[in-house]
């Protein structure tokens, strides 16, 4: 009795061509699920700014008009390290840091030059702020805002640990969901097929 094996063949070939013709299919729906994560991520990103940004303004506006430095930083202690707490830290026209509340391994921290760099300022026209995320050691990542004033600049910060947890667990989820409609969509291709042919 001879083995027909032309069914198996046939079974084979189909399975094959429709996992070829479900390809697209899964480059959509990957493709949708990035944007979807980039754009929800976007969100929590920016959104981590805007207190640093009124503060920063606010905190500008007040040295502009004569306010000491005491006055606006206070004397609280935020240790970037470790605290969720919004950081304050004034720089002079050299980049150099005379006081503030942020500080890091016992010192206040300075950015890179090019942070400073990037902002722009004219008397008596709206602040140009410059919003960037700033490690400054290991494990230590910031989201600063920087204006600059009369005198110098000033920088505003808070630990993104919270912001960037929320992230993970987002991109989790979506990966999940993501994997479960790229399965049950190849099921349901390839059972749409074999039951039109």
């Amino acid at each position: 009795m001879l083995f027909n094996g032309l069914p198996i063949l046939n079974s084979m070939r189909k399975l094959s061509n429709g996992f070829f013709t479900w390809i697209p299919l899964c480059v959509v729906i990957i493709g949708l699920t990035g944007l979807i994560y980039f754009s929800i991520q976007q969100t929590i990103r920016m959104s981590l700014n805007d207190p640093q940004i009124q503060i920063a303004e606010d905190t500008a506006t007040a040295l502009n008009a004569g306010v000491s430095i005491a006055a606006v930083v206070g004397s609280d202690h935020v240790n970037m390290a470790q605290s969720l707490k919004t950081w304050i830290v004034i720089y002079d026209k050299a980049k150099k840091p005379v006081a503030g509340s942020g500080i890091l391994g016992g010192i206040l921290p300075v950015p890179p030059s090019g942070v400073f760099d990037a902002t722009e300022y004219s008397a008596g026209t709206l602040f140009k702020e410059n919003t960037v995320t700033w490690q400054p050691q290991k494990n230590v990542r910031q989201a600063i805002v920087v204006i600059p004033t009369d005198k110098g600049y000033v920088i505003v910060g808070r630990s993104m640990r919270e912001a960037e947890k929320r992230e993970t667990k987002l991109f989790s989820i979506l990966a999940l969901a993501a994997g479960c409609l790229l399965i049950i969509s190849l099921l349901v291709h390839l059972v749409f097929r074999f039951i039109r042919k």
